[in-house]
């Protein structure tokens, strides 16, 4: 039952973080150092939460660890990018 919770708890902060990468594409902006700071932060957490699911019994949750690092990364690459470089993924 506590992996069930902790699938949906992973599950929910990726969709925020999806969410807040859609954000960044579409409107085009740059990332205060405080957002930076908490996507980072963030990714942390998915780094060590996916090492010790690596530990446990449960290893397929570390597939939405994994999932949460990516989506972490690349949201920190579009917050942190400047303004030019956003323009050409609208095209």
């Amino acid at each position: 039952m506590s992996t069930l919770f902790e699938c949906l708890m992973v599950s929910a902060f990726c969709i925020s973080i999806a969410l807040q990468l859609c954000r960044y594409i579409r409107s085009g902006t740059k990332a205060n150092k405080t957002e930076i700071f908490m996507l980072v932060t963030m990714g942390i957490g998915f780094i060590i939460g996916a090492i010790k699911t690596a530990f446990s019994s449960t290893v397929w949750v570390i597939i939405f660890y994994g999932l949460g690092v990516m989506l972490t990364y690349s949201t920190v690459l579009f917050a942190a990018s400047k303004d030019e470089d956003k323009k050409v993924c609208k095209k």
